[in-house]
């Protein structure tokens, strides 16, 4: 009786490893033979049975832009450092008032400090909460800004030749906040510490001193690759240009200083304006100019550029944006994009008037009536500000 039970489950064992063999070799000839080739699914939907490699970087979806009908109504503008943003600023805002989009449905966001600069965007430091309208020194975070603002929303940016924009900053920072005020003057005034400096000198010393642990480094280092949120420190050349790419694909047009004319034939195209809304006014500007050496201060900028990186996004995104404009124009039709600009430029010179900029810099006590949110969410406010270098601003 034993030797026929023992008969019978080494019977049952030896078809137990023959099953075994058969689906693993069955397994390997299906893997074989459908490694590369698509499946018909019972839906008639084309499968395929390879796994995707671990490795494999994640592609980045492109953000869908929709063709506007009719003139658009929520905007986020990034409003960036001395590149002439201020002047757009102002065509943005004639636009609003003239189609009367200013009404309670279309609520205008407070900024700059409100959104959290120099921090990046972050809803909750969102205020009114149904804004759908900014126009402020707010530090671009597509994620975030994508959550808060309405799916239609135009994203709008301008930028300016680096060494331009360099030259306004220094002008700017060194003459018209010499006291450092609620940290006005900073960086500069902790790179040149009480010493006369000429620029040159100035240049050398920024480039090696700068870093994310001075209060509004940025200022001189990679100020428009910051604003745009990018990180200033970043020298990574691969990872600069995936930066950038990315911020092309969030952005739905980037206004070159330089080419101030072109950039309003294509921003009326984005935003589906008439040509009344793309007059530009002249700015005028009481301040004085630091008497730069174009020639020799120039060639410095390169060369420590070139060493230490110190502005060297900056140089890749305006090249970048810079293609790009040349590459929207070709789009838009050489022939109507040259009729589209004679009459810009005819329109221009019918409306020539002077004014004055205003900068939203703000002092300690003004920010701190704007903030309308608890005590609990100015702390979370201050914190996100200090964490990115900017706590000079700080409320005391």
């Amino acid at each position: 009786m034993e030797g026929y039970r023992g008969s019978i489950l080494m019977f049952f064992g030896l078809v137990c490893v023959v099953y075994v063999g058969i689906n693993q070799l069955e397994r390997r000839t299906l893997q074989h033979v459908y490694k590369h080739k698509q499946v018909v699914s019972k839906t008639n939907v084309f499968v395929t049975t390879e796994e995707p490699k671990k490795e494999t970087e994640q592609v980045v979806v492109p953000r869908k832009k929709e063709k506007c009908k009719s003139p658009v109504s929520t905007l986020v503008y990034i409003k960036t450092h001395k590149t002439g943003s201020t002047t757009l600023r102002r065509l943005l805002r004639q636009y609003y008032e003239r189609h009367h989009f200013t009404n309670a449905k279309t609520k205008e966001f407070f900024g700059p400090f409100v959104g959290g600069y120099p921090g990046r965007f972050h809803c909750i430091f969102k205020y009114p909460e149904n804004a759908t309208f900014s126009k402020s020194h707010t530090r671009f975070n597509a994620e975030e800004m994508q959550k808060c603002f309405p799916p239609e929303t135009k994203y709008i940016t301008i930028i300016r030749e680096p060494w331009a924009a360099f030259q306004s900053g220094y002008d700017y920072y060194a003459k018209t906040f010499q006291d450092n005020k609620h940290c006005f003057g900073m960086p500069l005034t902790y790179v040149v510490n009480g010493q006369y400096m000429d620029v040159q000198t100035f240049l050398l010393k920024a480039s090696i001193l700068l870093n994310d642990s001075v209060p509004w480094y940025f200022r001189f280092r990679n100020y428009q690759s910051h604003d745009l949120g990018l990180d200033p420190m970043l020298t990574d050349k691969e990872e600069i240009e995936k930066q950038i790419q990315k911020l092309d694909n969030d952005l739905d047009l980037v206004i070159i200083n330089e080419y101030m004319e072109e950039s309003m034939v294509l921003l009326k195209d984005t935003m589906c304006m008439n040509w009344n809304d793309v007059r530009l006014s002249t700015r005028v500007s009481s301040r004085r100019k630091t008497p730069f050496k174009t020639d020799v201060h120039r060639q410095a900028f390169h060369k420590l550029n070139h060493i230490y990186h110190f502005l060297f996004q900056d140089i890749a995104l305006y090249e970048h944006f810079n293609r790009t404009l040349w590459k929207r124009v070709e789009a838009y039709g050489r022939k109507r994009f040259a009729e589209d600009l004679e009459k810009l430029r005819a329109g221009l010179h019918r409306y020539k008037r002077e004014f004055q900029d205003i900068d939203e810099e703000m002092d300690e006590e003004s920010w701190s009536e704007l903030v309308p949110g608890t005590d609990k969410w100015k702390a979370a406010m201050r914190n996100h500000m200090i964490s990115n270098a900017g706590d000079c601003y700080v409320p005391k």
